[in-house]
């Protein structure tokens, strides 16, 4: 417990290496607690090793098989990777145990966009930005998915919402009480 609890203190002050031997010392002495391996995925996405990203997340799943935020999160990485249908495949599980979850449709539209489905994808980005219209990291998105439908006007109003910043404003977020 104390190898982790150190390591969450060098995660939150970004010194990443120290966090990991931490972690993964928490992680050898408690191999059952979910929480190693969900940090040590955190820790390498900030750190761009997704692959080892994925490692850690997909053993969370074998530990905690509903886990809604590791999903959400392995999805994401997924798509990152390039890995579409094995991000489908997780986001679908994370849209069963949390249907109106802006994020999983946030991530599912992403994906949809990446395999160029552009109906699927503006659909999904609809529904994500349903709930918070200010969520300027959607508009992007789906203004391309317009534009891959060839709807230019609904192409141009989204990236007018974007006001030029494709990050900053209202984000999509997920219930993670791990990491607050």
């Amino acid at each position: 417990e104390a190898h982790g609890e150190l390591g969450k203190l060098f995660m939150a002050a970004k010194h990443l290496d120290m966090a990991e031997r931490c972690f993964r010392n928490a992680q050898m002495l408690a191999p059952h607690d979910f929480r190693w391996p969900y940090y040590l995925g955190h820790l390498f996405i900030s750190s761009g090793e997704l692959t080892k990203a994925v490692e850690h997340f997909e053993r969370v799943l074998r530990l905690r098989p509903i886990d809604f935020a590791t999903r959400v999160w392995l999805g994401y990485v997924y798509i990152e990777l390039g890995q579409l249908p094995a991000a489908d495949a997780v986001l679908t599980k994370a849209l069963a145990l949390g249907p109106d979850s802006t994020a999983v449709l946030y991530q599912l539209g992403r994906a949809s966009l990446a395999k160029q489905d552009y109906a699927t994808a503006a659909r999904q980005l609809e529904a994500a930005l349903k709930p918070n219209p200010a969520a300027t990291v959607i508009h992007y998105p789906l203004a391309m998915a317009y534009r891959g439908l060839g709807d230019m006007e609904k192409a141009q109003l989204n990236l007018d919402r974007t006001k030029g910043r494709l990050v900053s404003g209202a984000t999509v977020t997920i219930p993670d009480p791990l990491m607050a």
